[in-house]
């Protein structure tokens, strides 16, 4: 008995670490094909290199994700690596190709938890849960996203320990993990909030109030501890309840999730008596997680986000029942995994969004640095996700077009406003203005009291000299 189940769990270990190599190998592919990585994926080399320049954020964010990737370039350069722009790119494209792969470490543990059998149905969950759409979508934009997703399911696995166990030990890992999920990412973090309140009410009822309270302060704290903007945002979102009426996606999205819902009801109905008592706690608290985060009270672009959280309950719900499914609904589930797997990769392999620059393009940038006599007492206003790249380039304050104002031009003895004419077209630009002002890559507007300071085969930079 003993050997069938080393055996056992040999082949769980093998299965996990083929699809590690595979998940891994297809992001690098992705992430490494890009010249320059692609949105605003310039904005995490840029905060890597300001940490390790001044031990502090370019721009107010949670902080982990940059400290380790800074410390890991900071490791390079002890054993004698030249640290440059080239060696941070490099080792952040590695962590964004490792961030998502590293998650199956806590859902090893979890599987083991709750199911120790490998079936078909369980490698593709498992598969399903790294090479989804929505993980591959993360790559150069979504970086923290990715780091705290992974931290999740650490806190989800190191929790499930600890109610297996009742081991305090466990029970402080998981308090851990759920803390660095607030250090790296504030969407996951509120998601991973959300679920800890909804277990606290299903658990304790009315006794969870005292919990709740110490859960919320602690959590409004760290969040303000490193970004008062989005702590604010935190707090006014609960007066956005119900303001507006919910868009087809959101209705469709909570028709699918309802239904996901009612379903695993049926068979926690059905099967519960083969759970224990803190499994039926924490399943319960999947399905109203489910119900909950998709219906559409909220607007939509904070909707869209939670809602993308969602396919972690929706695996670990499977990888609870799938003991229980029959042979019909195994194989329905690794067939709808198996097809969303494969359409994702496909999609991201032939239609990978192009990058907002090229890399001759930042090699043209550099030339600007000359007209640029005042680093420190200068910004430059560019279109988003160009501002990062800027920065990297020119290394300057920079700004958007939506905050050019008189407090910024007040901050600065010198202002530009930078246009990108030529180069890789933005996919997400919607094409040309009806303004022809506007170049296709929606570039700022020129003040008519702007003048052109220097040009170069891809940038024009204007110096404003109005009021």
């Amino acid at each position: 008995m003993r050997l069938h189940t080393r055996q056992t769990n040999n082949t769980l270990k093998m299965t996990f670490w083929m699809i590690g190599f595979i998940s891994f190998g297809i992001r690098c592919f992705l992430t490494f094909s890009q010249e320059v990585l692609a949105g605003n994926g310039g904005y995490y080399p840029l905060q890597v290199r300001t940490v390790l320049e001044r031990g502090e954020l370019a721009f107010p964010d949670m902080p982990f994700l940059f400290f380790l990737e800074a410390s890991i370039v900071k490791m390079m350069a002890f054993f004698g690596v030249l640290v440059n722009n080239e060696i941070i790119l490099t080792v952040v494209k590695i962590i964004d190709s490792l961030s998502i792969p590293l998650a199956l470490i806590p859902i090893f543990y979890i599987v083991n938890q709750v199911n120790t059998k490998l079936s078909k149905s369980i490698a593709l969950t498992v598969l399903f849960s790294v090479l989804s759409f929505y993980t591959l979508n993360m790559l150069s934009t979504s970086q923290k996203n990715a780091m705290a997703i992974t931290l999740l399911f650490a806190t989800i696995a190191a929790f499930l320990n600890y109610l297996n166990t009742l081991k305090k030990g466990a029970l402080a890992w998981g308090v851990f993990f759920f803390l660095m999920v607030g250090m790296t990412h504030f969407g996951t973090f509120v998601f991973a909030l959300l679920w800890g309140v909804i277990y606290l009410v299903v658990r304790n009822r009315w006794k969870a109030i005292f919990p709740l309270v110490i859960l919320l302060v602690a959590s409004v704290l760290l969040i303000y501890s490193f970004d008062t903007v989005r702590m604010l945002r935190l707090i006014s979102s609960f007066t956005r309840l119900f303001n507006e009426l919910p868009n087809p996606p959101q209705i469709m999205s909570a028709i699918v999730y309802g239904v996901i819902a009612y379903l695993a009801y049926r068979i926690f109905r059905n099967n519960k008596h083969h759970l224990k008592d803190s499994e039926r706690t924490f399943v319960a608290t999947l399905i109203i997680l489910l119900v909950i985060v998709s219906l559409p009270i909220i607007p939509g672009q904070y909707s869209a986000r939670l809602n993308a959280f969602l396919f972690i309950p929706l695996v670990l719900l499977v990888l609870f029942f799938e003991r229980f499914a029959n042979p019909l609904a195994k194989r329905v589930i690794s067939a709808l995994f198996g097809l969303i797997i494969l359409g994702s990769v496909a999609f991201k392999m032939l239609i990978n969004p192009p990058e907002d620059l090229s890399k001759e393009a930042l090699i043209d940038m550099a030339e600007l640095k000359e007209s640029i006599s005042e680093p420190d007492k200068t910004v430059i206003v560019s279109r988003h996700n160009l501002e990062f790249w800027v920065a990297w380039i020119l290394e300057v304050d920079v700004s958007q077009e939506n905050k050019f104002d008189e407090v910024l031009v007040g901050e600065y003895e010198t202002v530009f406003i930078i246009n990108q004419i030529k180069g890789k077209r933005n996919a997400h630009s919607g094409g040309p203005r009806a303004d022809n002002q506007r170049s296709h890559f929606d570039e700022p507007l020129i003040p008519e009291n702007a003048v052109l300071e220097a040009s170069s085969d891809y940038f024009r930079l204007y110096k404003y000299s109005g009021p």
